[in-house]
């Protein structure tokens, strides 16, 4: 499984496992597993390896600023930066 995700980093994109996904967000399994059913929000789509999930880096940072222009803010890049409060504002109605 590290082979295989190695592989594509070597590609020159980074992966980030699911859980990692979790913590950048403060959201759970569950939640991710949401955002990813619903089209409208258009989160990335995993790359599984062995039953696990890995995100590419460069789709997530991507969907962040767009989800950023969507909520009107400027959009922050860097550790840290999190859209998961506008976006659970848009999911919660």
């Amino acid at each position: 499984m590290a082979d295989k995700v190695n592989q594509l980093a070597s590609r020159g994109k980074r992966y980030i496992p699911g859980p990692e996904v979790d913590r950048r967000y403060n959201i759970s399994a569950m939640t991710r597993w949401r955002w990813g059913q619903n089209a409208e929000l258009d989160f990335p789509q995993p790359l599984r390896v062995n039953g696990r999930q890995f995100f590419a880096e460069d789709e997530l940072e991507a969907w962040e600023r767009r989800q950023a222009a969507l909520s009107g803010r400027a959009c922050v890049d860097g550790p840290g930066s999190s859209p998961a409060t506008e976006v659970d504002t848009q999911l919660d109605g």
